[in-house]
């Protein structure tokens, strides 16, 4: 996935595309920034009917620091890696996004964020994999 996620459709929208129901404590809010280590609403494989909030990251068991954990699985590698062998095994889950950011450093500056969407969907959903 990326750095940076949006979920910006109205409630009522979102549930009616993803046909799941927002079962979130504190409900759903849209965002435009949703960053890692904030909750990111997913639906899993467990409840395909339900979107739930989940700690966007992975605290592996030999972190000692919060700060130490992942916030993304590469497509190409995360069926190698053990730290998401449980995940990879059995809990997929889709990640609903009005668009997610990534940055370039154009000509060598700064880094600059740019903003990836679909023009012709306000939502679409991304994999992920969930753990508890």
């Amino acid at each position: 996935m990326c750095g940076r996620n949006s979920l910006f459709i109205d409630q009522a929208d979102l549930e009616a595309r993803f046909d799941a129901e927002v079962v979130a404590d504190g409900g759903y809010t849209p965002r435009y920034n949703i960053a890692p280590g904030d909750d990111l609403h997913i639906i899993t494989n467990e409840a395909p009917d339900e979107i739930d909030a989940y700690y966007w990251g992975l605290i592996p068991f030999w972190a000692d620091e919060p700060e130490e954990g992942i916030i993304n699985a590469r497509s190409e590698t995360a069926d190698e890696k053990r730290v998401f062998e449980r995940a990879w095994e059995s809990r997929p889950c889709l990640v609903p996004s009005s668009g997610f950011y990534e940055w370039k450093s154009p000509n060598g500056g700064s880094k600059q964020p740019y903003r990836i969407f679909r023009e012709d969907d306000p939502a679409f959903a991304m994999a992920g994999l969930w753990d508890v």
